[in-house]
């Protein structure tokens, strides 16, 4: 199955940063089919000094939806990403 992926930074060195992401995503997510260029933009629904750098990325896997989102949040713990309350 392709599955989709919208991945985004906005602190630290972004673009190393979505590269470890795409990197990570290969290893354990399977094959990366297509990748979008880098665009740039600003924050929405929030203030913040820094411009987020995102990227799509298209994947072939054969992981269910459920096996994904831990796989993609333990990738997300592991890079840093803390969540406020």
């Amino acid at each position: 199955m392709l599955i989709y992926f919208g991945i985004g930074s906005n602190l630290g060195d972004r673009e190393k940063n979505l590269l470890t992401a795409l990197q990570l995503l290969r290893e354990r997510v399977g094959e990366c089919r297509a990748c979008s260029s880098i665009y740039y933009s600003d924050p929405q629904g929030f203030v913040s000094d820094n411009e987020f750098v995102n990227i799509v990325a298209v994947f072939e896997t054969s992981f269910l939806p459920e096996e994904l989102l831990t796989i993609t949040q333990q990738i997300e713990r592991e890079m840093g990403r803390t969540i406020k309350s």
